[in-house]
């Protein structure tokens, strides 16, 4: 596990380079625990009526305060493994973590080789849990509102 320090999830802020304020939503973390951000404006989009996209952001273009971050730990050795997801059975490599609005975090996998079109296989997200025990982090308590699960994090 990596101790990392990062911008609070539900944090308002306004992006330097666009001018537009929103919410963060997500982060996306790497094998260097480097986070891009997503920022999610307030709104809908008049044509669709659909909420605004939230968009790719790095921290440095944020105006954020020193309150404004927490330590997590994020468990970034798990990047680079190649791992099959038990609940679809899809095998492919760690290649970022995602943390979510509520906490939660995500492995992103990308399996190896090329789909019919010649392009890659589309990545998939899962939960560490489905993973098997090979790459579940070590003990970690669930997010609020989360049930304890039975295996995987504070399992022992």
């Amino acid at each position: 596990m990596k101790k990392l320090t990062l911008i609070k999830m539900h944090t308002q802020c306004t992006d330097a380079a666009t001018g537009i304020t929103g919410t963060i939503s997500g982060a996306e973390i790497d094998k260097f625990g480097f986070a891009r951000y997503s920022l999610h404006p307030k709104g809908l989009n008049p044509d669709t009526g659909l909420p605004l996209a939230p968009f790719p952001v790095e921290a440095w273009r944020l105006n954020v305060e020193d309150d404004d971050y927490e330590q997590k730990e994020v468990p970034c050795e798990q990047i680079g493994k190649v791992v099959t997801d038990n609940v679809s059975g899809y095998t492919g490599m760690v290649t970022h973590i995602v943390i979510h609005l509520n906490g939660c975090m995500h492995y992103v996998l990308q399996a190896n080789g090329k789909a019919k079109d010649g392009g890659r296989i589309r990545a998939i997200e899962v939960d560490p849990r489905s993973c098997g025990d090979a790459v579940v982090p070590p003990k970690q308590p669930p997010s609020p509102g989360e049930a304890f699960p039975e295996r995987g994090f504070g399992a022992s």
